[in-house]
C-alpha cells in the first residue's frame, strides 16, 4: 500500500512540474527585444528548440517555415555563420499597448580556428505581440541570406524535387 501511495504521489509531482515546464514554454517574452533576441538565438544556433514559444500562435506554422527555409538558405551557401549576432542595440518602435516593431542590425560571424570574419550587418525586421501574456514574434522581414549576407554565387539554387 505504501509502494501505491508512493508512485502516485511521484506520478502527480511529474504531472504539476511537467505542467508548468509547459504553460512556461507557452508563456512568450517580457519584453519585444526579449522575444526577437530568442529568435535570432536559434537561428544562429540551427535549432529549433525553443522557437515555438516566441511564434504567434495565429501563424505559429506559417513563421516556422519560415524560420525553417531561411536557415536552409544559410545552410546551402557552404559554410553557414559560426554564429548570427545582432550589432548594437534593438530598436523598438512601440505601436500600441500590444504591438512594436523591433529592428536589429544582424550579421554572421565565421570562426576559423582563432581567425574570425564578421560580415557587414543588414537590418532585419520583426513585429511583435503581446499574446497570451508574453511577447512573441507575429512577422519577420528579413532581407535574402544568399546576395545579402553572403555573395549569391555561393548559394546553389535548390533543386525541385522529382
Amino acid at each position: 500500500m505504501a509502494v501505491a501511495v508512493v508512485c502516485a504521489t511521484l506520478l502527480t509531482t511529474a504531472a504539476v512540474v511537467a505542467g508548468r515546464v509547459q504553460a512556461d514554454a507557452e508563456r512568450g517574452e517580457a519584453t519585444p527585444e526579449a522575444a526577437v533576441t530568442v529568435w535570432v538565438l536559434r537561428l544562429s544556433a540551427g535549432e529549433r528548440i525553443g522557437l515555438s514559444r516566441v511564434l504567434a500562435n495565429e501563424r505559429h506554422d506559417e513563421l516556422r517555415d519560415q524560420w525553417q527555409v531561411y536557415r536552409a538558405a544559410m545552410e546551402r551557401s557552404g559554410r553557414p555563420p559560426s554564429k548570427v549576432e545582432t550589432v548594437g542595440r534593438l530598436v523598438v518602435d512601440e505601436r500600441g499597448e500590444d504591438r512594436a516593431l523591433v529592428v536589429a542590425q544582424v550579421r554572421g560571424v565565421w570562426w576559423d580556428g582563432p581567425n574570425a570574419m564578421a560580415g557587414a550587418a543588414h537590418p532585419w525586421r520583426w513585429e511583435t505581440r503581446r499574446d497570451a501574456g508574453g511577447w512573441r514574434v507575429w512577422s519577420a522581414e528579413l532581407p535574402p541570406w544568399c546576395g545579402t549576407h553572403v555573395r549569391a554565387d555561393l548559394c546553389p539554387q535548390e533543386r525541385p524535387q522529382q
